[in-house]
């Protein structure tokens, strides 16, 4: 944790120098997620720096992408999904990290290229109902497409990460074969599931609250979240069997202010 502070930190000296009274606009996910990374990262670091740190949402690259483009940035400091990192350097959005100024020491090489720098690992597990399964719930992505085994709503995520994979671990692709990507494969064991699929969630608070709610029997879902419903009163719990393990980088958008 504290190295994830003093990135927080540093990167926020990159953005301005942070000089005492400054302000830093942090842009993340909402919900849970967000108000944790506000009491573990951004109070400490607006203390430790002198510096204001605002906050705004986003549901991912195409708003940052939005704003470079009409060359109206507004924001100094982005979290977004490791893929939407990888394209938003290729496409000239994001500004280089000065690693003099932003230390990587002790990330893994696969955390931190020269345009954003990994904040956190997560996973996209498979959530349960425990009131609908009780002693037998789903325990892999194949239960979660045998829908006459485990009958119920289901929710997937209206987005490809992870729903790639996913297919083709329910497919009986070994781990170790799951990658280069076989997408017509995966497309079309999404295909058999499509129809039974009752909500495609848009945000992770979204998904948490489904399976609070109980609107849904089972879901993809960010392990975080999950356990964030189930300390919220939802009745269910979730397998890391078969999760896809991703991370979220911190970046600085192309154009900002106070860069």
């Amino acid at each position: 944790m504290k190295m994830l502070l003093w990135t927080i930190c540093l990167l926020v000296l990159g953005t301005s120098g942070a000089f005492a009274g400054d302000t830093v606009t942090f842009v993340s996910w909402g919900g849970a997620y967000q108000k944790a990374e506000r009491a573990a990262l951004l109070n400490p670091a607006e203390e430790l720096l002198n510096v204001k740190i605002l906050e705004d949402t986003l549901t991912g690259l195409a708003e940052v992408r939005a704003q470079v483009k009409a060359g109206a940035v507004t924001w100094d400091i982005v979290d977004l999904e490791l893929e939407e990192c990888v394209r938003a350097a290729q496409e000239g959005l994001l500004e280089p990290i000065d690693y003099s100024i932003v230390s990587n020491d002790g990330f893994e090489k696969a955390a931190f290229a020269e345009h954003w720098i990994g904040v956190i690992y997560f996973s996209t597990v498979l959530a349960f109902s425990t009131e609908a399964y009780g002693d037998n719930p789903p325990q892999s992505w194949s239960d979660f497409w045998d829908v006459e085994g485990f009958p119920g709503a289901r929710a997937m995520r209206k987005h490809p990460s992870a729903n790639i994979e996913i297919a083709l671990i329910a497919d009986g692709v070994p781990l170790d074969e799951i990658y280069p990507i076989d997408l017509d494969r995966a497309f079309r064991k999404l295909d058999e599931i499509k129809p039974h699929i009752d909500i495609w969630w848009s945000s992770g608070a979204q998904s948490a609250q489904l399976m609070k709610d109980g609107e849904v029997e089972m879901s993809t879902i960010w392990n975080g979240r999950m356990d964030t419903a189930i300390t919220d009163g939802a009745m269910g719990d979730y397998t890391f069997n078969g999760g896809i393990a991703s991370l979220d980088c911190l970046a600085i958008p192309m154009g900002s202010e106070n860069v």
